[in-house]
């Protein structure tokens, strides 16, 4: 751990991180999917600075092969989640239950369709066997029907849909 004071508006490079070292045989970059964070901590509080992700070659030359897609599931549920007042609300959970490797679901992005609102949080990844719960509250719809009718209309699409297969 180091410890630097970088004065208000301005800014430092901090460290530099050779990408490569992260792969090796068992996990070629290639094939793998790395994730890293950089987070800071205080006695028992850590705060998450910035996340960033390192998308394995096959992903960056879009030459992929038709299983190498993510498999989104999501479920909505819990009404009146955020417990506001003004805002009709619910949990939606998506997992990404793909098999395989490597096969994150990149930039999901969830779509309420007719659906007027926002999610909590929008536009993520999702590694294999990873979930992500959000909220999402509507504007204008009544909060006996939100968790049916966003089911019904609920959609996720992600970056891995445009990707080129490989012939």
């Amino acid at each position: 751990m180091f410890k630097r004071n970088i004065p208000a508006a301005s800014s430092q490079e901090l460290f530099t991180i050779n990408v490569e070292s992260y792969f090796d045989d068992n996990c070629p970059q290639t094939h793998c999917f790395v994730r890293m964070y950089v987070q800071q901590t205080q006695k028992w509080n850590v705060k998450h600075l910035h996340m960033a992700h390192n998308w394995p070659l096959y992903m960056k030359d879009q030459n992929i092969t038709a299983d190498l897609q993510p498999n989104l599931v999501c479920d909505v549920s819990d009404a009146n989640y955020t417990g506001d007042a003004i805002f009709a609300s619910v949990k939606v959970n998506v997992t990404n239950h793909a098999t395989g490797t490597s096969v994150p679901a990149i930039f999901a992005s969830l779509q309420s369709g007719k659906i007027m609102g926002f999610f909590s949080e929008n536009v993520f990844f999702l590694l294999p066997g990873e979930s992500k719960v959000v909220a999402f509250m509507a504007k204008t719809h009544a909060q006996d029907t939100l968790v049916a009718d966003l089911r019904a209309e609920l959609s996720v699409k992600t970056y891995n849909e445009n990707l080129h297969y490989a012939q």
